[in-house]
């Protein structure tokens, strides 16, 4: 588990404290030896996939050292520790955090603290999470009730419209086109729901099947033998069977099993965070723009 950008504050500074200028991804790089990073853990990326983890805490770890004095910037991505770092570890504490940082003038000075009294409960506004981890973890939470409602909204409404629903999704992801994608979903359709072309002449087809069921009553593996029979009827090896609610393992493992088809499954987590990702069902009220400086244009002035 990658440490908080707190715990790394300490790592960093035992980094640098022999007062030579380190680049950034050099303490970046010392600091996973110190600590034991796995190469796993050093490629792992908020759930947004836009940032590395561990990178972006240490540099937070490095820019909150930096505020309190301890580091110094001597050019763009350049550090060293400072006087006063240095003075600290000559008797290293046993941990560098937040709390620890208050005993400095910049720093409280940067986070605009003016109280007299340092506890953690009267720092809360010095989150133990960087600004990209709180705003990633608000990410989540915010699509985790609107997935919800989505799952909400579709069950409130009759068997044909998630029908109708499942056949726009695949298109909206790239499969076919409104135009040739049909639903056909009714008494006696032969476990079919919906038929896409997933080429303009029609060579290759997508079968789907829709199920909506209650999120306590998962699909097992008879439908899915039903599933598969009907695309043998239908001369398919391609079909998409989509649920509100789940698949027990007995389904997965019959999915598995199925050498002469393939079946793409896709239960009521996997549909609402597809509608989130391809704007079905949902419109966007807020855009936010996260930005950083371009290095390019600086090297060029």
């Amino acid at each position: 588990m990658i440490q908080t950008y707190e715990d790394l504050m300490l790592p960093v500074l035992l980094t640098i404290k022999d007062g030579n200028t380190y680049r950034n991804r050099d303490i970046q790089q010392k600091v996973s030896t110190l600590i034991g990073l796995t190469e796993e853990e050093m490629r792992e990326v908020l759930p947004s996939g836009r940032q590395n983890v561990y990178k972006s805490r240490t540099n937070w770890a490095i820019t909150y050292l930096m505020n309190a004095g301890l580091v110094e910037r001597i050019s763009r991505g350049v550090f060293r520790i400072s006087a006063e770092g240095k003075t600290i570890m000559q008797a290293p504490p046993q941990k560098i955090d937040n709390i620890y940082l208050m005993q400095f003038p910049a720093f409280r000075a940067w986070v605009n603290f003016s109280d007299t009294t340092v506890t953690r409960d009267s720092i809360q506004l010095v989150n133990e999470e960087t600004p990209e981890d709180q705003i990633e973890k608000a990410f989540e939470k915010i699509n985790k009730t609107l997935a919800e409602d989505l799952l909400t909204e579709i069950l409130n409404n009759d068997s044909h419209f998630f029908e109708r629903l499942v056949v726009k999704l695949l298109v909206k992801m790239g499969y076919g086109d409104l135009e040739s994608a049909q639903v056909v979903g009714q008494s006696g359709d032969d476990g079919v729901d919906g038929i896409i072309n997933s080429d303009k002449l029609g060579f290759e087809k997508i079968y789907i099947q829709a199920k909506r069921y209650a999120q306590n009553n998962s699909v097992g593996n008879e439908l899915i033998r039903n599933f598969s029979g009907a695309l043998v009827q239908h001369g398919a090896t391609k079909g998409v069977l989509i649920t509100t609610s789940s698949f027990t393992p007995k389904a997965i493992e019959a999915v598995r099993a199925n050498t002469q088809q393939r079946i793409i499954l896709i239960d009521g987590k996997k549909l609402t965070n597809f509608m989130i990702e391809y704007n079905l069902g949902v419109s966007e009220i807020n855009h936010y723009s996260i930005k950083k400086i371009d290095t390019d244009f600086f090297d060029e002035a």
